[in-house]
């Protein structure tokens, strides 16, 4: 049985900074206890992009309070919100998708549910935004040659 968000963030509360970014750094986390990991990193000013697995024993000074998790938009399609995370995240913006795996599997239930959410720290918000709707006019993407 998986942990309930209380449980994970609990766990999570008691790492120091440098335990929690190990934990980030390895990557292998299920995308729902890497949301709740966001969450406490970003909650707690660290920021992943800057720091990474390099020798340094703290974080560098001035990390910013990216805020929580807002949702930007959502899709019916789980592959519609990954080509936007991935966007995003080129952009080094820091994008996470949730509820793809229920509405995979029950797709009849994306309607009830809202669909597939795509999240960003609410400090990269108006950055997001600015992306989504770029994306969504066609700006920057590839025309056929035909």
């Amino acid at each position: 049985m998986n942990p309930s968000k209380d449980e994970l963030l609990q766990q999570y509360c008691q790492l120091s900074d440098d335990e929690l970014l190990s934990i980030w750094n390895k990557n292998t986390l299920t995308e729902y206890a890497h949301a709740v990991l966001s969450e406490v990193i970003v909650s707690r000013g660290i920021n992943t992009t800057k720091y990474q697995e390099s020798g340094k024993s703290e974080p560098e000074s001035g990390m910013i309070n990216a805020g929580p998790l807002v949702t930007l938009t959502t899709y019916f399609k789980a592959i519609e919100a990954h080509i936007l995370r991935t966007r995003l995240e080129a952009e080094d913006i820091p994008a996470y998708v949730f509820d793809e795996h229920i509405i995979t599997a029950n797709w009849f239930l994306a309607p009830m549910m809202g669909g597939v959410r795509v999240q960003v720290p609410q400090a990269f918000l108006p950055q997001a935004r600015k992306i989504l709707q770029d994306m969504e006019s066609g700006l920057g993407s590839i025309e056929d040659d035909e």
